[in-house]
């Protein structure tokens, strides 16, 4: 995504998402847009920014959504054609009906200024991009801004659209602990069985063995079950450290 404000930092953008999906346990595919939307493979999808669209893929990205999967959008999505031009229509009007809401603009604050968002009973601060929406009638409002001219604008949406739901994510918090209390909600409402890992802790399932490793400079209490079998490893991890232990269910992890 262009640069619109100097704070904007895609990567970034990308990576706090990609995070903390890995803080939950979720396992982590990267796809291409010409690739197979399979809901039995694939029953969550997350597409942080995707400026760049066109009707092929909003009318592929509702497809995959009616049969049952949760697609999570974030803040800029829809907002030009593959060719990298501004729409012929309103503010990343090509998204609206997917979303279920109207994207009426958006702001980028000072450095120094911070604006805030409430989720529930939680607020989390912002400063790089907001997304401003009105939700259409049935749009479920997970969060709001608080303050600033637009303050009471949805900013965090959910849409259900046949047997799946869509997920706008407007804004981008200051140290991405919204996107992580959205995204467990999502992976939560829909029934799946998620951790809660600390940052740079990943953990990942694959034939039978869960592997950790520890990116961080603290040890980790794993959430081990009492009738796994370690193989190597402890299950307090050491920093820097990798523990792989083996368990009869996959989903027995808590």
């Amino acid at each position: 995504a262009s640069k619109h404000n100097a704070a904007w930092d895609s990567w970034k953008h990308y990576y706090t998402y990609y995070e903390n999906l890995k803080t939950l346990g979720a396992p982590v595919t990267f796809l291409q847009e010409t690739d197979s939307f399979d809901v039995k493979q694939y029953p969550f999808m997350v597409a942080p920014a995707f400026e760049m669209t066109d009707d092929q893929l909003i009318q592929k990205w509702t497809r995959y959504v009616k049969a049952g999967g949760h697609l999570v959008l974030t803040s800029r999505t829809g907002m030009k054609d593959n060719n990298g031009h501004l729409w012929e229509s309103l503010l990343q009007q090509p998204v609206w009906q997917l979303i279920g809401a109207t994207i009426d603009g958006y702001d980028h604050l000072p450095l120094h200024r911070n604006g805030t968002v409430k989720l529930g009973d939680s607020s989390y601060l912002w400063n790089v991009w907001g997304d401003q929406l009105s939700p259409e009638k049935g749009t479920e409002v997970w969060a709001s801004f608080s303050d600033q001219f637009y303050a009471g604008k949805a900013t965090v949406v959910k849409n259900r659209v046949g047997k799946g739901a869509v997920y706008y994510v407007g804004t981008q918090s200051i140290h991405g602990e919204m996107e992580k209390q959205v995204l467990r909600k999502v992976y939560l409402e829909a029934g799946a069985t998620i951790l809660n890992l600390p940052n740079y802790v990943f953990v990942n399932w694959r034939d039978g063995y869960w592997v950790a490793v520890n990116y961080t400079s603290t040890a980790v209490d794993l959430p081990i079950p009492l009738t796994a079998k370690i193989i190597i490893g402890q299950k307090k991890i050491k920093p820097g450290g990798v523990t792989v232990w083996q368990n009869l269910e996959k989903q027995s992890v808590r």
